[in-house]
C-alpha cells in the first residue's frame, strides 16, 4: 500500500488486538446486523462481558445474525436495544435486560440524524479497502454509515468474504479507529418456499401491478410466490428494504430494468440483503444494484418520487376497518412495525401508487380467520392508511370506502368458514364500531 490512507490503516490493524480497552462504562454501541453482523467483534465483545473486562454497555441492533448469543448474554453489564424487534428478543425483555425502538425504520434514521438516538461505538463489518480506501458496508447498509460518523470509536470488521457492494455504503479507511481482518463466510438464510394457497394469493396481486411497476416486497412464502409470478411482468423497478435471492432472477432475466422508476433509474435500491453465496456473489461489484442507508430507502420524499410504486406486504391479521397488525400474534409479540409503516404510507398517499397486503384467510392450522373483527393486540397500519388487502380469496380494495361497506368487502375475501361469525360481529356492535 502506497496511498496516503494506508498507514492510517495499517495503525487501525494494529489497534485492533485491544479495541475493548477503549470501551467505557455505559457506552452505547452499534452493531451491524443480520448477514453483516460482525461476528468476531461480538465475539470479543462477548468474551469481554463475561470476563469482566467490559462493563456496563448498551448494544443496538436490528436483525441479529445467525444465532442467540447476545440475547443469552444480556444482562447487567449488557443491555440490548432491538432498533427492530425479533422473537428472540422477548427473553431478555423478560429479564429486564433488553427493550427496542417503537418506530418505524425511517423514523429511526431521523433519530440518529437529529441526535436523539446516540452511539458511542460501532462495529461494523466491511470488505477491505480499495485502491482509494473505501471499504464498503456489503450487505448490511441500513444505519451503519450514520453509526460510524456519529461514534468516538468505529472497529471494522474487515472481511475479505464480504461482497464490495456498491452505491452509497462506503465508509473510509481514515475513519476507523481499529480493525480486524477475517476471512469467514457470512450467514446465510434460505428463502421460505412458495405453496399453493401462496400462489393463489399471488394471482390475484398480479392483477394489481402492471408492467413498468417500481416494487417494494417484503418476506415470507406468499412474497416468494408473487415474485415467481412477476417473471412475465416487464420493465419493473425495485425499490426495497430488503433484496432476497428470488429477485435476483427477475433482474438476470431482464423482468427488472428499473428504467422506468423516476430516480436511480437503472439501479435496483436497498439497504440490506439476505440469501446465499450465490446472491452475495451476484451483488460483488454490480453497478445494477445500488445500497443506500435505511435514511435514503425509506425516506417518504424519495418514495413520493417512484412512479407507479408498489407497496407489497404481508401481515399477521387484518380488522374489518382495514388496520392491520404485522406485530403479534395470540397476544405475544413477534415484530414491530419496521418499514412497513413507511412503505404503506407512500403506497397509499403518493399518486399512481398503491399498498397491497396480501395474506392467507386463515392461520396456517385453518382454525383461526385472519381477518377480524377488530384488532385487539396492536395496530401496525390504523385505517386511514387502509388500500388493498389481498387474500387467496379475492381482493378488497378499500380506498375511499365508508365503514360498513370496508367490512363487507373484507368479509368476502375471507374465508367462507367463518363470514357468518364476521358478519354476525358487525351485527351486533352496530355500524359505528365496525
Amino acid at each position: 500500500m502506497t496511498a496516503a490512507w494506508a498507514g492510517q490503516y495499517q495503525e487501525a490493524v494494529s489497534a485492533g488486538e485491544g479495541w475493548l480497552n477503549s470501551l467505557r462504562p455505559g457506552d452505547h454501541v452499534f452493531l451491524g446486523s443480520a448477514c453483516g453482523e460482525p461476528a468476531e467483534l461480538i465475539a470479543q465483545l462477548l468474551a469481554g462481558v463475561q470476563s469482566g473486562a467490559v462493563r456496563e454497555l448498551t448494544a443496538y441492533q436490528m436483525m441479529r445474525g445467525g444465532d442467540r448469543r447476545l440475547v443469552s448474554a444480556a444482562g447487567p453489564d449488557l443491555q440490548l436495544v432491538g432498533l427492530t424487534y425479533h422473537p428472540d428478543l422477548g427473553e431478555a425483555v423478560e429479564r429486564g435486560f433488553a427493550s427496542f425502538l417503537p418506530i418505524s425504520i425511517y423514523e429511526i434514521a431521523r433519530s440518529i440524524d437529529e441526535g436523539r438516538l446516540k452511539f458511542d461505538v460501532a462495529l461494523v463489518q466491511t470488505s477491505p479497502p480499495d485502491p482509494d480506501g473505501n471499504m464498503s458496508l456489503g450487505v448490511s447498509v441500513d444505519f451503519a454509515a450514520q453509526a460510524v460518523r456519529q461514534s468516538r470509536l468505529v472497529v471494522a470488521q474487515v472481511n475479505a468474504r464480504s461482497p464490495r457492494t456498491l452505491g452509497d455504503c462506503f465508509i473510509h479507511a481514515s475513519e476507523i479507529d481499529a480493525a480486524i481482518e477475517v476471512s469467514t463466510e457470512l450467514v446465510e438464510f434460505g428463502v421460505e418456499p412458495a405453496d399453493d394457497q401462496g400462489r393463489r394469493i399471488a394471482e390475484h396481486v398480479l392483477e394489481l401491478v402492471p408492467d413498468r411497476s417500481t416494487i417494494e416486497m417484503g418476506v415470507g412464502a406468499v412474497m416468494t410466490a408473487i415474485l415467481e409470478g412477476l417473471a412475465d411482468r416487464a420493465e419493473l423497478g425495485l425499490h426495497t428494504g430488503l433484496i432476497i435471492e428470488p429477485m435476483v432472477a427477475l433482474i438476470e432475466a431482464g423482468v427488472i430494468t428499473n428504467q422506468w422508476k423516476g430516480v436511480d433509474q437503472g439501479v435496483s435500491v436497498a439497504n440490506q440483503c439476505r440469501g446465499s453465496r450465490r446472491l452475495y456473489d451476484f451483488l460483488d461489484d454490480n453497478p445494477a444494484v445500488s445500497m443506500r442507508p435505511a435514511r435514503y430507502t425509506h425516506d417518504p420524499r424519495v418514495l413520493g418520487s417512484l412512479r407507479n410504486f408498489r407497496a407489497i406486504n404481508s401481515a399477521i391479521e387484518v380488522d374489518l376497518l382495514g388496520q392491520v397488525n404485522s406485530e403479534f400474534v395470540g397476544g405475544r409479540r413477534i415484530s414491530s412495525s419496521g418499514g412497513l409503516a413507511d412503505f404503506v404510507r407512500a403506497g397509499q398517499n403518493v399518486d399512481g401508487a398503491r399498498s397491497i397486503i396480501a395474506l392467507r384467510s386463515t392461520t396456517r392450522s385453518g382454525e383461526q380467520s385472519r381477518i377480524v373483527p377488530r384488532l385487539l393486540d396492536g395496530v401496525t397500519v390504523t385505517a386511514d392508511l387502509a388500500d388493498v388487502v389481498v387474500t387467496e380469496n379475492g381482493i378488497a380494495d378499500l380506498r375511499g370506502l365508508p365503514a360498513d361497506r370496508r367490512a363487507r368487502a373484507l368479509i368476502e375475501i375471507a374465508d367462507v368458514r367463518f363470514r357468518d361469525q364476521l358478519q354476525g360481529a358487525v351485527k351486533t356492535r352496530g355500524e359505528a364500531s365496525v
